[in-house]
């Protein structure tokens, strides 16, 4: 409610730009995926700063408590520090103190178990190579795109308070890219980026539409956003379902056949799943280049959705010797020699 009063966008329109993204669908699979809880605990906490509340100590303390929370819930949560910093040059009150320090203690927690707990869940790879090749991805091009043409709209916008909200929704995604390019930018972490991407299109619609001042395509776009979320469906939804069905496939194998050699998979977390959802007969490393691989013979997970860059190194360089079909073929256990 709060950023469709403020950001003057249409409901129905962010509400399908929403579900048409095709990564959305990955948060109904996932019950685990902790960006959209830390993205509640940021939507609550900023409903907090916008009602007339009684301030008191508790007050203050809550406020404090829901800041301090949302990094810890997951790293992507720090993103949303951007976002508080705009809204604090915007109010300049004692509440965004209160958010600030929050987000600063739950950040530096963050960071001291991530970089010296011996954490393996972010690995930073900062090569030249990883940047770029993570940065021209199509996802991270789109979401770029969106964010600087709404930095661009905000030039003839009028209300203060709408700018500094797309100030700090853009930096945040901004710092989400950041963090994802020195990271990796597969599968469902890209599911977050659908929060953002229902804020800033709409906004950029109702922008481009106020500056036109045709009515006639305002009334073309819910049928045209319409037809889009059914064509999403078709193209992304039922392929995702495909995709799990081939994954538990893949457990079902892991779990009762003993391969013979090293099994690798593209994604760091995937990897560490496939080890601790069930008792594994064999232990999946997680390899994020072709390169680090050292054996001559060694099984890799094949999986369309997440390590196309990989199996094309594969094609290039290796034969498959060994297949290990699933019901659909979207994800394969395949033994290579290279």
């Amino acid at each position: 409610i709060i950023f469709k009063n403020k950001l003057r966008i249409n409901y129905l329109f962010s509400l399908l730009i929403f579900l048409i993204y095709p990564y959305t669908t990955d948060m109904f699979f996932l019950p685990s995926l902790q960006e959209k809880y830390a993205f509640l605990l940021f939507l609550i906490l900023l409903n907090m700063l916008n009602k007339n509340n009684l301030l008191n100590k508790k007050y203050y303390f809550t406020l404090f408590l829901i800041s301090f929370a949302i990094p810890l819930v997951k790293l992507q949560g720090s993103i949303f520090f951007i976002f508080f910093i705009f809204y604090f040059l915007l109010k300049k009150d004692k509440e965004g103190i209160a958010v600030i320090s929050g987000f600063i203690i739950g950040i530096l927690l963050q960071g001291y178990v991530i970089f010296f707990q011996e954490s393996h869940y972010y690995n930073v790879n900062s090569s030249a190579e990883n940047i770029i090749d993570n940065i021209f991805q199509i996802q991270n091009i789109f979401f770029l795109f969106f964010i600087f043409l709404s930095l661009l709209l905000t030039i003839p916008e009028k209300n203060k308070e709408t700018r500094y909200l797309i100030f700090g929704i853009s930096g945040s995604g901004l710092a989400l890219i950041f963090l994802y390019i020195n990271w990796e930018t597969y599968g469902y972490l890209m599911s977050f980026y659908a929060f953002f991407i229902a804020l800033l299109i709409p906004y950029s619609i109702q922008q481009i539409l106020q500056i036109l001042n045709v009515k006639i395509i305002f009334r073309l776009i819910t049928p045209i956003l319409l037809i889009a979320s059914l064509l999403s469906l078709y193209l992304f939804f039922i392929p995702r379902i495909e995709r799990w069905s081939d994954l538990n496939d893949a457990y079902d194998t892991l779990d009762n056949v003993l391969l013979d050699q090293e099994v690798y998979y593209c994604g760091s977390e995937g990897a560490l799943t496939f080890n601790n959802l069930n008792n594994s007969k064999n232990e999946v490393i997680h390899m994020s280049n072709f390169s680090e691989i050292k054996t001559k013979d060694f099984f890799f997970i094949n999986d369309d959705m997440q390590c196309t860059y990989f199996e094309n190194a594969l094609i290039g360089n290796c034969v498959i010797k060994e297949e290990i079909r699933s019901t659909f073929g979207r994800v394969k256990i395949n033994k290579y020699s290279c």
